[in-house]
């Protein structure tokens, strides 16, 4: 039976893989699954749209697959130049400039909650025992301080004051 669709199976794949994955490896996985799926075939069916279906499948699985691979490529090759493109000598000064006016809008409570929470890396079970405050009520005021943060850089962003990211 799998002799008989080879030719078939292979010219499906030429055509849908357009050479983005490998083809002798995406016909030996549609033959494993087709004939791992032999028992779901009904017989007075046609077998070409049960062919198709399984192949399609199996090559799209294929491009998923591949397309994870490339992503923890270029997450590896992050890692590999992170210490180039995000380390503080990269920031230009006048971008230093719209962030330092941005965080000087924050009360010092704020700017001292949001350096210990997220420069000195202290954690919300730290945090709560020394300013006495519940744990999920710091986490609120955060999280409600970055969005402050970030509503503010995007209204400047889109005044056009704020220069960074252009």
């Amino acid at each position: 039976m799998l002799r008989s669709v080879l030719p078939f199976v292979r010219k499906y794949v030429a055509v849908l893989s357009r050479g983005s994955i490998s083809q002798e490896d995406a016909l030996q996985e549609i033959l494993l699954t087709i004939h791992r799926a032999l028992h779901t075939y009904l017989y007075p069916n046609p077998v070409l749209p049960w062919l198709k279906a399984i192949a399609r499948n199996k090559i799209i699985d294929l491009f998923r697959s591949s397309a994870r691979d490339k992503v923890f490529d270029s997450d590896q090759k992050l890692d590999e130049s992170q210490s180039l493109l995000f380390s503080m000598n990269q920031v230009l000064p006048e971008d230093l400039a719209d962030l330092k006016r941005i965080w000087a809008t924050l009360s010092a409570k704020e700017q001292e909650l949001l350096q210990l929470v997220k420069i000195e890396g202290f954690s919300f079970s730290q945090l709560a025992e020394h300013y006495k405050e519940e744990e999920g009520a710091l986490k609120v005021r955060v999280h409600r301080i970055i969005k402050k943060l970030r509503e503010r850089a995007l209204k400047e962003l889109k005044s056009g004051s704020f220069t960074m990211f252009l």
